[in-house]
């Protein structure tokens, strides 16, 4: 009984024309209907239900795949830190001061005379 019956069952007659009315407006079929409706509603929960756990799942997959990016990505930042500091030592080691090259050039001129 829907909420409308339940409001006027103390009414009988008027409910006895509502059915009267509803059986023209839907004819025999109002139980098939109503099945019909129930259906679609369980399917439209199985659904919604399927779409939630897919949601969850997809939130969790995207979560791990964001985590794998930041570890390569930090696996990518300290080789290239590496490699910089590497490069950094190298040209330290290869560089020589102002003075000390105006003095190897003061040898040069001095050895060429």
């Amino acid at each position: 009984m829907n909420t409308f019956e339940q409001n006027n069952s103390n009414n009988d007659p008027l409910n006895s024309k509502i059915g009267a009315i509803r059986d023209i407006i839907f004819g025999q079929n109002l139980d098939a209907l109503n099945q019909d409706i129930t259906d679609i509603r369980q399917l439209i929960s199985r659904h919604r239900n399927d779409l939630d756990g897919n949601l969850q799942l997809l939130k969790e997959q995207m979560m791990m795949a964001i985590q794998n990016l930041e570890r390569e990505v930090e696996r990518k930042i300290e080789s290239i830190e590496e490699a910089t500091l590497t490069e950094i030592n190298r040209l330290e080691q290869g560089h020589i001061s102002k003075n000390e090259f105006g003095n190897l050039l003061n040898d040069l001129g001095k050895n060429l005379k």
